[in-house]
């Protein structure tokens, strides 16, 4: 993983710290972080990149946030987890086997529930710069909610917002997956926009059902998955 995409996923890591702890800390399970926010209307799944010579790593470890903003800040092209050994997380960095490490204290943790697949009646891959226009435009008119509406007798999505007599209706580009019924949901903008800064990926799915949350799932060469929850709007028209 190059240098400003680790930053980029330090900064959305930040928003699922819970602040009210001296020293915030971050808890990964394996090579796996999976948390809520402080709201508990978002779920973020997240893996620390790897290759062919990451260890495999067992059990569960916390680090302080702190220390993951001062390794993004440190000078590298490119890093990855290469171990959790005797008390520290081990990244390599580059290719010439130059290494940054910082302390990691093993603990316990509960299991989140998951939301399985079979919840979700439209799944559907679609191009990742359709959401990144949706974000950006929930971004500069600044609204509250988006809207997404799934129609099974076309077979197509759309995105919708509109505030303050502004509308915007875009279809997304679908390329393959499942539409089992008409939905339509209302999910919080700004949970959206906090994702812009990922959102330049390979491969971008969504699935949701109405009323129920929506999953977001991102993957790249540059890092193996991100799988993002938003909680519906209920109270939305």
């Amino acid at each position: 993983m190059d240098k400003k995409m680790f930053a980029k996923l330090v900064d959305l890591l930040g928003e699922f710290v819970d602040k009210s702890e001296i020293p915030p800390t971050v808890t990964f399970q394996g090579t796996t972080f999976v948390g809520m926010d402080a709201a508990r209307v978002r779920l973020l799944d997240l893996q620390l990149p790897t290759n062919d010579e990451t260890r495999r790593i067992s059990g569960a470890y916390t680090v302080e946030y702190a220390d993951l903003q001062k390794l993004a800040r440190e000078v590298f092209k490119s890093i990855w987890l290469r171990r959790v050994h005797r008390g520290k997380m081990i990244l390599k960095i580059d290719w010439n086997n130059r290494f940054l490490s910082v302390p990691a204290k093993r603990t316990e943790v509960d299991k989140l529930p998951r939301i399985k697949d079979r919840t979700f009646k439209t799944s559907v891959e679609i191009a990742p710069s359709d959401l990144e226009k949706l974000a950006s435009v929930a971004k500069f008119l600044k609204t509250q909610y988006i809207t997404i509406t799934a129609d099974k007798r076309q077979e197509k999505l759309f995105f919708e917002i509109n505030e303050d007599g502004e509308d915007y209706r875009k279809r997304a580009m679908v390329f393959d997956g499942r539409i089992r019924h008409k939905d339509r949901a209302h999910y919080s903008a700004r949970h959206l926009v906090s994702l812009l800064p990922v959102l330049d990926c390979y491969k971008c799915f969504v699935a949701f059902t109405t009323d129920y949350p929506m999953r977001i799932t991102l993957e790249d060469y540059d890092f193996d998955r991100i799988k993002y929850y938003v909680a519906p709007r209920i109270t939305a028209d």
